[in-house]
């Protein structure tokens, strides 16, 4: 039976993964080929348990590249389900349905074997050169307008890069080299911090990183939900037209919050505009939304899955009448 981590041990097991962290943050700067990626620091770094929940993030990274990439992290691997998996594999995605943003976002996760096992996943979202597509990114009034979509796949097979997907990428953007660049600097990233939550669980004999990942998340979920507590209950409603791109639209919410709990309902939004790029996919909904509520409430903790477990978010669908033929 695993014995409950006293504060001290938890203090500094859990700031050790967040400098392991800091380090795939600041070696992604030193490596990567482009400005967006190095200069712009458009990138994000997490540490995830073996369940793809997030348990550490890189403190400079974007907060919301890090809230929506184990969503990511969990549809991939219902792809390529844990069991799959070997040493030195990389998965990829930027199908914007299941990722980040929109298709530059390309998400890579890295599996950690300890003992043969899978014992965590290591993460990486970045906004790339370049993938394709219209010039005019805002003018793409579908995701085939917007570029190339790379559903989850293996970047990586046991170490080896997978070259047919790789020349895939690289036929299908402007600057493959500061593509394939970047892409190829976060593999390096996640191999090193690999080698380093080996010599961390080392120094303290771990095999598994289950105990923290657990300690971290019940502990956080348990400060969250404390202070949504001493909030009052009831329903708040809000909402906001904004000009748009071509045409203006109008954002609503109403907010419940229930003893420990919070609900965000975006009911009588509006509908996607297919005349311009800036629908957001659920994912981006869900973490632009959840975040400020950590930041607010429990600024102090470092940002983790245990967070989001009294937030609860539904949006409205596309309507799919609305998308227009192809242009001809």
């Amino acid at each position: 039976m695993n014995t409950p981590l006293d504060p001290i041990t938890l203090e500094i097991q859990w700031q050790r993964l967040v400098t392991i962290a800091d380090e795939m943050d600041n070696a992604t700067i030193r490596t990567s080929f482009s400005t967006i990626v190095g200069e712009s620091h458009d990138f994000g770094c997490i540490i995830m348990d073996v369940g793809g929940n997030a348990i550490a993030q890189a403190q400079f990274s974007p907060p919301q590249f890090c809230t929506m990439l184990p969503i990511t992290t969990k549809h991939m691997l219902k792809r390529f389900p844990i069991e799959t998996l070997q040493d030195g594999d990389v998965l990829i995605t930027n199908d914007p349905w299941i990722g980040s943003t929109h298709l530059p976002d390309y998400n890579l996760v890295t599996p950690m074997f300890r003992n043969g096992t899978v014992i965590a996943f290591l993460g990486t979202v970045a906004h790339v050169s370049d993938v394709g597509g219209h010039l005019g990114d805002l003018e793409a009034y579908d995701v085939f307008m917007e570029g190339i979509r790379i559903l989850p796949a293996r970047f990586y097979k046991a170490g080896a890069p997978n070259e047919e997907l790789i020349e895939i990428i690289e036929a299908n953007c402007r600057v493959p080299e500061n593509v394939l660049g970047d892409l190829r600097a976060i593999v390096g990233t996640h191999r090193m911090a690999i080698k380093q939550l080996h010599e961390f669980m080392d120094d303290y004999s771990l095999d598994t990183l289950d105990l923290l990942s657990a300690t971290i998340q019940d502990r956080s979920e348990a400060a969250l939900r404390r202070a949504i507590s001493a909030l009052p209950d009831g329903v708040f409603t809000h909402e906001v037209t904004g000009d748009g791109y071509l045409t203006p639209f109008t954002l609503k919410v109403a907010i419940t919050i229930a003893g420990s709990e919070m609900h965000f309902d975006f009911a009588g939004s509006s509908p996607q505009q297919w005349d311009a790029a800036i629908n957001a996919a659920y994912n981006m909904t869900y973490a632009t939304a959840v975040y400020p509520i950590k930041c607010m409430l429990v600024p102090h903790v470092p940002n983790n899955d245990g967070l989001v477990r009294p937030l609860t978010v539904v949006a409205p669908e596309a309507v799919l009448s609305t998308v227009p033929s192809p242009r001809r």
